[in-house]
């Protein structure tokens, strides 16, 4: 359901040039190559995610130099803290995130920047023995609780 109200929320703003699933949200994308192409075409990530142990998905969008806004949760702090290209606000206000995200696209210098933050943040640390390291360090953490 939270699918349909987005799809309508996207129509009633018309946002339907600018904002796109580009996979079916449940399932990901099907090849690689399909997310590569859609990183490439984009200017900056939603990450709207409650809960996650660790997301990858921010990762690969940094690695393409797209500044992320999301909720402020315990996996983009853990994993992107000290990156300034990924943007968190208070889990579950809506109104917040898209306030961010608007603001990003209305600032070109700023989402340059952050874009440019985002490539440095890659070259410097994601690696994939830093992937596994801090997934490991968050599914720790996380049954230890």
């Amino acid at each position: 359901g939270i699918v349909k109200r987005i799809k309508k929320l996207i129509e009633r703003h018309n946002l339907t040039n600018n904002v796109h699933f580009l996979f079916d949200p449940r399932k990901g994308a099907p090849y690689v190559t399909d997310v590569r192409k859609s990183m490439k075409k984009s200017r900056i990530l939603i990450f709207p995610s409650t809960i996650d142990a660790w997301s990858i998905t921010v990762g690969e969008a940094l690695s393409f130099g797209l500044p992320v806004v999301g909720y402020d949760i315990f996996a983009l702090k853990h994993a992107y803290g000290d990156c300034e290209a990924v943007i968190r606000v208070p889990v579950g206000d809506v109104n917040q995130l898209a306030a961010k995200v608007m603001e990003l696209l209305g600032n070109r210098r700023q989402l340059s920047k952050l874009g440019r933050d985002a490539l440095q943040f890659s070259k410097n640390y994601y690696t994939w023995n830093d992937v596994v390291s801090a997934e490991r360090q968050i599914y720790e953490r996380l049954l230890s609780q």
